[in-house]
């Protein structure tokens, strides 16, 4: 699915300070693009105004497309042209707050998400801890003899479970292999 992201909305949702717009916008970037490459999003930002200091009005940043509109358009415009443009706007989602660019996003039959509504996605996915590896079995030395009794005892102590095992249960299952290796199978 493919975003288009106003991005001084969602930038001024979270940071108001515009004597620090550079930093913030290239924290914004850098974090879109750590979530475009972690959930194979295809995320274009679209910024009002002339290039910024990423010296691009057109480009990439990494994994991100990347759009400064210059002097004579807005964001807004740009994403609106955007969506008209496509071939299937309703597998374009507008991240914007912005209710007048909702609206027309809307009509042209793309979808629209907040910017909550995206930040919410973006940390829901995120990767859970890794499951804790899980032992390894050993195989038995070769020195060991392959008697029913080593191998019983082997399994239990591998899965954990040589200390739960009473020794009557121990002494009825081995009594079960040795009954089916002593019976005689047709098969």
């Amino acid at each position: 699915m493919q975003f288009l992201i106003d991005g001084y909305n969602l930038l001024f949702r979270y940071s108001g300070d515009l004597q620090q717009l550079q930093k913030f916008r290239r924290q914004l970037l850098e974090q879109l693009n750590r979530d475009a490459i972690r959930l194979h999003l295809q995320l274009t930002v679209v910024f009002d105004g002339p290039k910024g200091d990423e010296n691009l009005e057109r480009g990439h940043f990494h994994s991100l497309e990347v759009i400064f509109t210059g002097s004579r358009e807005t964001a807004d415009e740009r994403i609106v042209k955007l969506l008209q443009e496509a071939a299937k706007p309703e597998k374009i989602v507008v991240v914007t707050s912005d209710r007048e660019l909702r609206d027309k996003c809307v009509a042209l039959r793309g979808k629209v998400e907040g910017g909550r509504e995206f930040i919410a996605r973006c940390l829901k996915k995120r990767p859970k801890k890794k499951p804790k590896p899980q032992k390894s079995l050993t195989p038995l030395p070769p020195s060991s003899p392959s008697t029913e009794e080593s191998l019983f005892d082997y399994y239990l102590k591998a899965f954990g479970h040589a200390e739960a095992v009473p020794v009557s249960d121990r002494a009825r299952w081995l009594a079960f292999f040795e009954q089916e290796r002593d019976d005689e199978h047709p098969f």
